[in-house]
């Protein structure tokens, strides 16, 4: 019995034979794939042409071409067939690469030197390398090939060149948004190592680090200073600050020893100014505060409030001490009252040194001077007339700003009232009753002799006469004094404001009152 043959129609044959294909193709597909990834101890079908009896050595590197792998006419004429592209090429090499390879990959606005004049060979070998990528070489020798490898070799260098990343930061064939084929823009780049939060999270940033600028002050590469920094901190600082506000005849010595960043925060800073800390803080890390602040007595109020910019400069001066101002100029910045508007000025204050009698930051006594009164007067003015047998109780409590102005009054002496006012507040009822009492006698004068008109003369002393609003006696005031030439008569012409070896403060020597007397009246008599 004869089979039956099932005849298929040619269309329907057809389709099959398609489909078989569209197999076939996948499968070689993936097989030239598997190929290509294959290391280069696999025995690739260009071995076994004829071009690997002479030129084996092309594909023993550790990653081979995969246009290697599929043969050599993949990229060379046969046999040795010469177009005028050498080695016999099938085109030129920036062209014959882009057969297989996305041209619109390498044509970027930026391109690196060997992709814009299409060597392609110049970094890559075409058959088979010992290096990724078929590089020629590996990084960074590949690299100074071209670049000076000086550049990359001083001192200090940067971890991803010492690791040989290049690729890490630069794109290899070309960019569309940097120069330089950076792999991001500063400072973005930086900040893929970088703690980003180390450098833009605090209130104060450096300008060229928030501006992206991170190579105006360091070198990407390598370089012979600490932190890659392009310059000494002495002169790089110099390329945008003004070295005129930094240098004078009195410097501070970190700046004039280039220790910038002993004050100054580089990258970013809670304080201003990019300060390592608030003032007066980071001034007490290299000056005392026990010598700038006191527990008790005074301490000046820029000290308790931090304003040590407000009297120094914080660079350099041409004054001592890092002054703003001279004295007293700069005391008057914060210190102008009518105490210092007087007609006479006390001489530390005339000659503007303040310092004479103050000290600028703290002290154990008021008002920040420098030794308590009366020694602080006794620095100047001689002890002899302030230390005899009985001294003026002011005097004796150091209380000498009780009749003298410290810095100007309007009268003599640098009192701070006139005549005898200055002894009223004090010795109130002097002034209320006949003073001295002995010597003088207690009836009145007659009537008569009121009112009988007086020839104008000059009265002399001991002549009776009457003060509005106190009784008879001596006289006190309006007189000039005869021991004291060009003064008037006052409290100070028989008594010694300071000290004296007499009774009652009395000028002269004198055991009594009425002794005092005979100074002035030679040719009377006093019982």
């Amino acid at each position: 019995m004869h089979q039956s043959v099932k005849i298929i129609p040619m269309s329907a044959r057809s389709g099959i034979f398609f489909l078989n294909m569209t197999v076939i193709f996948l499968l070689v597909s993936a097989f030239v794939s598997l190929v290509f990834s294959l290391p280069a101890d696999a025995a690739p079908p260009a071995q076994e042409q004829p071009c690997m009896k002479c030129h084996a050595a092309l594909s023993k590197g550790k990653v081979v071409h995969a246009a290697m792998l599929q043969g050599c006419p993949t990229c060379h004429v046969q046999p040795h067939e010469n177009r005028g592209v050498k080695p016999s090429l099938k085109s030129e090499a920036s062209v014959l690469c882009y057969g297989c390879h996305d041209k619109t990959k390498y044509g970027k606005r930026y391109k690196h030197s060997p992709v814009a004049s299409g060597r392609c060979t110049a970094c890559h070998n075409p058959h088979s390398s010992g290096s990724e990528k078929l590089l020629q070489s590996d990084m960074p020798s590949l690299c100074y090939t071209c670049h000076s490898k000086g550049i990359f070799t001083k001192k200090v260098v940067h971890s991803p060149v010492m690791s040989g990343m290049c690729t890490f930061c630069h794109e290899p064939h070309g960019s569309d948004t940097n120069s330089k084929l950076l792999t991001s823009n500063l400072p973005d780049l930086c900040f893929k190592c970088h703690d980003k939060g180390g450098f833009l999270s605090a209130r104060i940033i450096h300008t060229p680090v928030i501006t992206g600028l991170c190579t105006s002050c360091h070198n990407p590469h390598s370089e012979d200073t600490k932190r890659l920094l392009i310059a000494e901190s002495s002169t790089l600082c110099f390329n945008c600050h003004d070295q005129k506000n930094l240098v004078g005849k009195v410097a501070h010595v970190p700046a004039s020893g280039g220790m910038c960043t002993s004050c100054h925060e580089p990258h970013q800073s809670v304080a201003d100014k990019l300060l390592r800390a608030p003032v007066p803080e980071l001034c007490y890390k290299c000056h005392d505060r026990e010598t700038m602040t006191a527990e008790s007595g005074s301490t000046h109020l820029p000290v308790v409030k931090g304003q040590c910019a407000a009297c120094h400069k914080t660079h350099a001066s041409k004054i001592k001490k890092m002054l703003v101002k001279y004295q007293p100029n700069l005391c008057y910045g914060c210190h102008v009252t009518e105490e210092f508007r007087g007609k006479r000025g006390h001489g530390p204050f005339r000659i503007g040194t303040c310092n004479a009698c103050h000290t600028p930051h703290k002290s154990t006594n008021d008002h920040l001077l420098t030794q308590a009164v009366p020694a602080l007067c006794f620095s100047c003015h001689s002890e002899e007339g302030f230390v005899k047998e009985r001294v003026h109780q002011p005097v004796a409590e150091g209380k000498c700003f009780a009749c003298h102005g410290n810095h100007t009054t309007s009268y003599g002496n640098l009192m701070k009232a006139g005549g005898n006012s200055v002894c009223k507040p004090c010795h109130e009822a002097i002034f209320q009753n006949p003073h001295p009492k002995a010597g003088f006698p207690e009836a009145e004068q007659k009537t008569e002799e009121k009112e009988k008109p007086q020839p104008q003369k000059k009265k002399i002393l001991g002549d009776l006469f009457e003060e509005p609003g106190r009784k008879k006696g001596h006289i006190m005031v309006g007189k000039e004094d005869p021991k004291r030439y060009g003064r008037n008569f006052g409290c100070i012409s028989c008594h010694d404001p300071h000290s004296s070896d007499s009774i009652s403060l009395i000028r002269y020597p004198a055991s009594r009152p009425l002794e005092l007397c005979k100074e002035c009246h030679k040719n009377r008599t006093f019982q």
